[in-house]
């Protein structure tokens, strides 16, 4: 993330730039989602631990949106990833997929890697 997201040139991925790239992955998820649950229902998921689907599937959207973004450094193909994230995104809004309470995983080039993230919002 250093190199993808250092605009300052310090070395370090900027903060605000992280942080703007999981604020328009959330968004999508949100919007997608939004529906399937009752108003009340959400707010209570988002003060809470979130489900690890939406995590993953959080965790996926931004990471296919940083290889669409950049792709001289992010080596992945985004459109694939994208797609799997849409089709998981399809399937939590219409409730044909269970809210698993397993640790979140995502694709990082070509290798699954496990995330200690606790939020995806």
């Amino acid at each position: 993330m250093d190199r993808l997201l250092d605009y300052s040139g310090n070395g370090e991925a900027d903060t605000d730039c992280l942080q703007q790239l999981l604020s328009d992955a959330s968004s999508k998820v949100l919007g997608r989602i939004q529906r399937a649950f009752p108003a009340q229902g959400l707010r209570d998921m988002l003060a809470a631990d979130l489900p690890h689907d939406i995590v993953r599937v959080t965790l996926d959207v931004a990471m296919a949106m940083a290889c669409r973004d950049h792709p001289e450094v992010m080596r992945q193909e985004w459109e694939p990833l994208m797609k799997s994230a849409d089709a998981d995104l399809a399937a939590l809004a219409k409730g044909e997929a269970s809210l698993d309470k397993d640790p979140p995983t995502t694709q990082l080039l070509g290798a699954l890697v496990e995330s200690d993230c606790q939020r995806g919002f």
